[in-house]
């Protein structure tokens, strides 16, 4: 079961290959096979055919769904009051079929946990170590080797290949977004979470390190940057003094995400922001901040309308480019607040007291990741980063929360 697991995560995790599309929904497919299976077997309580929902698997589903529920609900409200101009079927069933693959991943990474266990962190790095490895051959069998090698070598220097030489198609090719973003919570775990021996936590990070290098995004290095920093002088601090330094440090990223919001919505007066931007961000920030008002007052478009509209009203902006900008836009003022507010508060508190005091620690460092991405990126629906960044600090809670009940058995 192993085998199937680490081959078929491989081909959920396949955004593209060789900038060929995998078919979109075969991830979710699969995801939702996993879990069926899960459903059958508990890891914690090894049963095989047993449907009993265990009180833990009950808190998780109630912990990462919500959200989802109400985001929909909210949504759903708002577009009925007519808060958000002409709103179609169309709408409607996009707001499903987004909130629904969000909901399939949070599931499928709670199931694939009560499968495997702990084993499952190195299980899904595993496939996700085989999805950049076979794109990487796969490119060197169509390009050559040489063109491979420049690409490696030069990395930093991508964005000034000549659109449309073989340098040009062989870094978009390798620009992975899904895996890489992803395999930079891997290394974030490794490096401080890890507890393997020396030699194999070594063989990790450099494995780690070599994925993120090949499908190279700036976004991820920035964000391994910052967590490092806080890992090192936040995270790592013991019982009160961490839930007290938690509650401070979300007014602190509350602080940065509205600064961003509002940055966008008076991009032409932000030069140093303008200096760093590329021409189609600027251009889409352009066109999405004409949608949102900065007041406690604006109450969202309705999640998922963003999209929609750049999809239909001007397809060739296509995507947000901004997570944080999305989600304030459509989520409303205090939307906004609430989300930022349970990911890094309510979610790593509740962990933290009830489960494992080192998961509750994990998802919040997890958090300040990939909510870095969500400044200039649209990572918060990719497959693989949201599935890696529920999965691994929920194996670690079942792991110490198996433990613990092992014990009291004993006791």
């Amino acid at each position: 079961m192993k085998i199937l697991y680490v081959l078929s995560m491989a081909l959920a995790f396949s955004m593209e290959i060789d900038s060929i599309s995998v078919p979109y929904f075969l991830k979710y497919i699969i995801a939702f096979m996993w879990i069926i299976i899960g459903a059958f077997y508990d890891h914690v309580e090894g049963c095989f055919f047993t449907l009993r929902i265990t009180k833990i698997k009950k808190d998780l589903f109630k912990l990462f769904l919500i959200p989802i529920a109400v985001a929909f609900s909210y949504t759903c409200m708002i577009w009925l009051a007519g808060q958000s101009g002409h709103i179609t079927f169309s709408n409607f069933t996009r707001l499903i079929s987004n909130l629904g693959c969000m909901a399939i991943i949070a599931a499928s990474a709670i199931m694939c946990t009560t499968i495997f266990g702990k084993d499952v962190i190195r299980l899904t790095f595993a496939a996700l170590v085989f999805t950049i490895g076979f794109n990487a051959l796969v490119v060197i069998q169509n390009y050559g080797l040489s063109p491979m090698i420049t690409y490696i070598t030069h990395v930093f220097q991508a964005d000034s290949y000549e659109y449309g030489s073989t340098l040009s198609r062989v870094s978009y090719a390798m620009e992975i977004h899904d895996g890489t973003f992803a395999m930079g919570i891997f290394l974030l775990y490794f490096v401080f979470y890890e507890e393997a021996e020396m030699k194999t936590r070594l063989l990790q990070i450099v494995m780690a390190l070599l994925c993120s290098y090949l499908g190279f995004k700036r976004n991820e290095l920035i964000g391994i940057l910052v967590v490092s920093v806080i890992a090192i002088t936040v995270v790592r601090k013991k019982g009160k003094d961490f839930l007290r330094t938690n509650q401070i440090v979300t007014f602190a990223v509350l602080i940065a995400c509205f600064s961003f919001v509002l940055a966008v919505k008076y991009l032409d007066q932000m030069t140093l922001l303008l200096s760093v931007l590329d021409i189609y961000r600027i251009r889409v920030y352009r066109f999405i901040r004409e949608m949102y008002s900065v007041s406690p007052f604006y109450i969202g478009k309705g999640y998922s309308y963003v999209n929609f509209i750049l999809g239909n009203q001007n397809k060739l902006l296509g995507t947000s480019h901004s997570d944080l900008v999305r989600v304030y836009t459509e989520m409303g003022f205090w939307g906004f607040v609430a989300w930022i507010w349970y990911y890094f508060t309510y979610i790593p508190r509740y962990i933290y007291r009830n489960y494992s005091e080192l998961a509750g620690k994990m998802f919040m460092m997890f958090s300040f990741y990939v909510f870095s991405t969500y400044f200039l990126d649209n990572t918060l629906t990719l497959f693989a980063n949201q599935f890696v960044y529920y999965v691994v600090p929920i194996a670690i809670l079942y792991d110490e929360y198996g433990r613990n009940t092992q014990l009291e058995q004993e006791i």
